[in-house]
């Protein structure tokens, strides 16, 4: 009788083992896959083009502006022959970053910028990747009230998010704080992988009439691991038989006959463009302005959104070995920064100013957490020989190319009206 009791126990607590390993399990499961996927858009995203009606007194326009080692572009088309009329203005923002680090003045000068371009209302807000220095701005811009959000769409690579917000690492507090403040303003999504796939005319976001367009060519569910730039999302503007390609981070490492799988084979004809925005800010990692891509766009001009930043020591020089190698003369290629830091430093300079910067910011911090002064001095040296390391091909490859990025091109807000330049293609381009 004892042992059929005991048995009895035994099972009823099996029973009640099962069951709370049971609910701690759902429990899991709902906290860190449940409440993460929640954290994706939960719209089901725009699917109808956006029309904007063209007269035959409308102009456009296109600016990088310069906005340090990040990426903010306008893309702008007006009623009128004129953008002062701010409410028949059509605005694109492509990215709206800042630099890592940056304050809100940083931000409320980009701001001002924007509007100082007779930008009122936004219409279409592209997000190519969730990096700060591209997005690092943006819940700054939609707070600021100077800006209606009516009828806005924002476009970004859905699948990045769902990766990203389901990865140990899950979303960043920044790109927490955009979703809430897209959500706020109620903004509708759009799903770059949506419009990618589609085939061209229907791919057209935008459609400014007379084969006048703003289309997504790439950006799609590339399933790729810890490298948010293949996700970036690409974008064409066309317009007067002129276009602009817009590229984000794009990352080349995997690719299809030298192009981004995130650009669906589809899409390869509309790579050809007049002007190049640089992937990835000039650099030749991940094969991001490899020849192969440069040679399928076949741009005339490039623009490289760069800023003078001594970690990154940007543009690479093989990134600008290629474009002349893709036919892009040297005067055509223009940085929204001046290419290197001049006037040129010596290594000892280098070092002596990243020694004054540690030094001063180790200071600021509580005395428990500075670091002894020998570990200061040697992170200034062993960091400026980078820096001076990572500059020399640059200003070797400008001694070659003195016209490059010469005084009469780039440098601060670089822009471009559709309407009144034209573009002869170099020998040999399409």
């Amino acid at each position: 009788m004892a042992d059929a009791k005991n048995k009895k126990k035994i099972v009823i607590w099996t029973i009640i083992g099962v069951v709370l390993l049971a609910l701690i399990t759902f429990g899991l499961y709902y906290v860190f896959v449940v409440m993460k996927k929640e954290e994706k858009p939960t719209s089901t995203g725009r699917t109808d083009p956006i029309a904007f009606k063209t007269t035959e007194q409308s102009v456009a326009r296109a600016i990088q502006f310069d906005v340090g080692q990040a990426d903010c572009g306008l893309v702008q088309v007006s009623k009128d022959d004129k953008f002062e009329t701010t409410n028949d203005n059509f605005n694109i923002l492509v990215d709206i970053g800042v630099e890592n680090g940056s304050s809100n003045d940083t931000k409320k000068q980009l701001c001002d910028k924007i509007y100082d371009k007779f930008v009122r209302n936004v219409d279409l807000i592209v997000f190519s990747h969730m990096h700060f220095d591209h997005i690092g701005a943006a819940s700054y811009f939609l707070k600021d009230n100077r800006f209606t959000f009516k009828n806005t769409t924002a476009l970004f690579n859905w699948a990045e998010l769902r990766f990203t917000a389901n990865s140990s690492k899950g979303l960043t507090a920044t790109t927490k704080t955009l979703m809430k403040d897209l959500e706020n303003k109620k903004i509708e999504l759009a799903d770059s992988d949506y419009w990618a796939r589609l085939e061209s005319p229907s791919n057209r976001i935008v459609d400014f009439g007379n084969n006048n367009y703003f289309s997504v060519l790439g950006g799609i569910d590339v399933q790729i691991k810890n490298n948010p730039n293949a996700w970036s999302v690409v974008n064409r503007m066309q317009w007067t038989k002129k276009s602009i390609l817009y590229t984000g981070d794009l990352a080349g490492e995997l690719s299809k006959q030298g192009i981004a799988i995130d650009i669906p084979d589809i899409h390869y004809p509309e790579l050809d463009c007049d002007i190049l925005k640089a992937p990835h800010h000039g650099s030749a990692t991940e094969k991001s302005n490899g020849l192969d891509f440069i040679k399928a766009v076949s741009p005339e001009q490039v623009w490289v959104s760069v800023g003078h930043s001594d970690s990154y020591t940007l543009p690479d020089t093989g990134a600008l070995k290629n474009y002349i190698a893709g036919g892009v003369a040297p005067e055509n290629i223009w940085g929204t920064e001046q290419f290197g830091i001049f006037p040129k430093r010596t290594q000892q300079q280098i070092e002596a100013e990243l020694l004054k910067n540690y030094t001063e910011q180790n200071n600021n911090k509580k005395p428990a957490d500075r670091k002894p002064q020998s570990e200061i001095d040697k992170k200034a040296k062993d960091d400026a020989a980078k820096i001076f390391n990572g500059w020399a091909p640059l200003y070797e490859w400008l001694e070659k190319y003195p016209t490059a990025n010469n005084s009469n091109k780039g440098y601060g807000d670089i822009k471009y009206d559709f309407n009144t330049t034209s573009f002869t293609r170099q020998p040999g381009q399409r």
